[in-house]
């Protein structure tokens, strides 16, 4: 073999050494779909996206950002203020909702996160972007003239360039959906009037419609179109999170004192009971998550889970 066909050969494999090298690592790389999470109603992170737990902790005088791999590891502090008192008179958050903290809704892709940080004195909402090690904090946005409410902004989601949260304008009225396109850094109304994201992953939005219509609608993202989600028009719903092609959400049943947890497709279509949740009611419920519920049994404290099938 001459020396220049034998160099070609070494070239060969070298390259594609490279290349099988090379796909691993992209694979590795490979971030979830964008999701809305938040902690549970007691304080506590249960949704994992990707490698972390990702969720805002409460306490008396501050609020936190935190990220862990493990629950039982180190939790760390990626962005903590100290919460100032602060009263509001109207409204259904009347009373010391506290001045400046970080919001409880985080969207995340399990690498990148987006957050936001109220000022109620201000009344602005500023959108922030970092990530798991929390070194660098990017400002977004910052939405001003809000409501001092805990709820006035929610951040609802990220696809295609574009970050969505719900604005809600008037005391006791429904919030807007909103996009903002991060490159062009402009803002554009999705849903007038009647829309409030409560879950998404990746290009689907699961948002509730208030006062009137089908009470939950599912936003694509990606075809801009809304439809309606008939099997979650009962009034007896309680809780509903989107979850790969699938939503998840609580009935109740009167008659029982039960809650029945339940699945269709993403049009609404098919919807099939999974679970029958005994001796619990609404106040029971502590968590419903994108893998699982989690709920405790009439006057127990125990919290237990059931992970969807």
């Amino acid at each position: 073999m001459s020396k220049r066909i034998l160099s070609y050969v070494i070239a060969a494999v070298m390259a594609l050494s490279l290349i099988c090298i090379a796909v691993p690592e992209q694979a590795a790389a490979a971030s979830k779909p964008y999701m809305k999470v938040s902690a549970d109603y007691m304080g506590k992170p249960r949704d994992k996206v990707g490698n972390y737990y990702i969720w805002v902790e409460e306490s008396k005088k501050t609020s936190a950002l935190k990220c862990a791999a493990s629950l039982k590891g180190t939790k760390k502090t990626l962005k903590r203020v100290t919460k100032e008192k602060f009263y509001v008179d109207e409204g259904e958050d009347a009373g010391d909702i506290g001045n400046y903290h970080v919001a409880d809704s985080v969207v995340t892709d399990g690498t990148t996160i987006y957050y936001g940080l109220i000022n109620n004195k201000k009344a602005t909402y500023t959108i922030y972007k970092t990530n798991v090690k929390g070194k660098k904090h990017t400002k977004i946005v910052t939405l001003k003239k809000i409501l001092p409410s805990v709820n006035s902004v929610v951040l609802a989601g990220c696809y295609g360039g574009k970050l969505y949260y719900s604005l809600e304008k008037e005391w006791g009225n429904a919030s807007d959906l909103y996009a903002w396109d991060l490159s062009k850094k402009k803002k554009e109304r999705i849903g007038a009037y009647t829309y409030m994201a409560v879950s998404s992953y990746g290009k689907y939005l699961l948002c509730q419609e208030w006062p009137e219509g089908p009470s939950h609608w599912l936003y694509n993202a990606e075809s801009k179109e809304f439809h309606g989600l008939p099997a979650l028009a009962d009034e007896a719903y309680y809780g509903e999170v989107v979850y790969g092609k699938t939503v998840y959400y609580l009935e109740k049943n009167e008659q029982n004192h039960s809650m029945i947890l339940k699945k269709c497709g993403l049009s609404g279509e098919n919807p099939v009971t999974l679970k029958v949740l005994k001796n619990t009611d609404f106040s029971n419920i502590v968590h419903l998550g994108m893998k699982a519920v989690y709920y405790t049994e009439g006057d127990s404290k125990t919290v237990k889970s059931w992970t969807y099938k």
